[in-house]
C-alpha cells in the first residue's frame, strides 16, 4: 500500500465513566447543529502527538516498534472543553487535561 496516513499517538480511554462522560458532552455537541464528524465512544482517545500525513511505509515501521513498548496505568483529571481551529467553525473539539500532563 502506498500513499499517506493522518497520524499521531494516542492512548485508548479504558475508564468507562470517563468515556461515558465526554459520549455525552458528544451528544451535546451533536444537538448544537454543529458540522462535525464525532467518533463513535469505542474510539474515544488520548492524543499524544500528532504526526501528521506521513508515508504508509513509516507508518507500519513506527507501528511495528511501538508494539514492543509498554506503558504503566496513569491518572488524568480532564478540564475544560475546547475546538479547533475556531469555535465557531470547529473540526475537532479537544478536552483538556489537568492532572497527568506531564
Amino acid at each position: 500500500m502506498s500513499g499517506t496516513i493522518r497520524s499521531f499517538f494516542a492512548f485508548d480511554i479504558e475508564d468507562a465513566v470517563i468515556v461515558r462522560r465526554l459520549s455525552k458532552v458528544q451528544g451535546m455537541l451533536a444537538n448544537t447543529g454543529a458540522d462535525l464528524k464525532l467518533v463513535k465512544p469505542q474510539n474515544i482517545h488520548l492524543t499524544v502527538r500528532f504526526l501528521g500525513d506521513i508515508p504508509q511505509p513509516m507508518v507500519d515501521s513506527i507501528y511495528e516498534e511501538m508494539k514492543q513498548l509498554s506503558f504503566a496505568p496513569f491518572e488524568i483529571e480532564l478540564r475544560g472543553l475546547g475546538a479547533f481551529p475556531k469555535l465557531s467553525h470547529p473540526r475537532v473539539v479537544w478536552a483538556g487535561i489537568r492532572k497527568g500532563s506531564n
